[in-house]
């Protein structure tokens, strides 16, 4: 009987003494607490830091929309315009080719068929100036056919690309100034080259022409572009064949 009392009493004072500590589950849960707040915390501070890393990386390689005016490679008017004739014109300034070496693209449709409609340039029609360019479609009243042309100021020489195009439907040009050459891009393909530098002019850039032309040049006051345009783009870099078709798919 002594013994059992003893036993009885051991068992009581080791229970007492359990009961001074917490459960081995509630350890158990704690550590799992621990590890599940560690992990969420590594966690936080990797997506912190990959945001941190990506904003350290977008102010060091900006993008051109971030650029100020005067360095961006690329100078998009991406608007649509609408063009009623006489004195009807959108006059860019001067500052907007920037180097010798440039490119320009720009969409036109028309529905009129007559002797001369100015597109683009920074060239008068019979201003008997050296400088500039100017873009130009002539309708089938002329005596070499319909065409779109691209005249270098500069130059004796024009790019030349046949076809009647007023047929109110959307085309695309495009002019590369580069390697002491002129090239005339028509919907996509290669039309005319010649072999002379662009020389820079203070002109205004307009889009249409808004002064009449001499009473004594042949586009008499037929050189007003009649129609619509849209999404005009100048670079300051010669353009690529595979530009020149990434540009020619994006069709309005």
């Amino acid at each position: 009987m002594k013994s059992d009392k003893l036993f009885g009493d051991e068992a009581v004072k080791t229970l007492k003494e359990q009961e001074k500590y917490p459960p081995i589950w509630l350890f158990r849960l704690i550590l799992v607490g621990l590890g599940l707040g560690f992990l969420f915390l590594v966690c936080l501070g990797w997506y912190g830091a990959q945001r941190v890393y990506e904003g350290i990386t977008s102010r060091q390689t900006p993008t051109t929309a971030d650029l100020p005016l005067e360095l961006r490679d690329e100078w998009r008017f991406p608007f649509p315009m609408r063009f009623a004739g006489p004195n009807d014109a959108l006059t860019l300034g001067e500052t907007v080719i920037k180097t010798p070496e440039f490119s320009f693209s720009i969409w036109f449709k028309t529905g009129v068929d007559h002797y001369a409609q100015v597109i683009l340039g920074n060239y008068r029609p019979c201003s008997y100036s050296n400088n500039g360019f100017i873009l130009v479609y002539y309708g089938t009243p002329t005596v070499d056919g319909a065409r779109l042309e691209l005249v270098n100021g500069g130059g004796t020489d024009f790019a030349q690309g046949f076809g009647v195009l007023s047929d109110n439907q959307w085309h695309h040009a495009v002019g590369v100034f580069s390697d002491q050459q002129m090239r005339l891009y028509l919907d996509g393909e290669l039309v005319g080259t010649v072999i002379e530098p662009y020389t820079p002019t203070a002109v205004d850039l307009q889009i249409g022409v808004a002064d009449a032309a001499q009473s004594d040049c042949a586009y008499g006051n037929t050189n007003y572009f009649v129609g619509e345009m849209t999404d005009l783009r100048i670079y300051q870099h010669p353009l690529t064949e595979s530009e020149i078709n990434a540009l020619w798919q994006e069709k309005p």
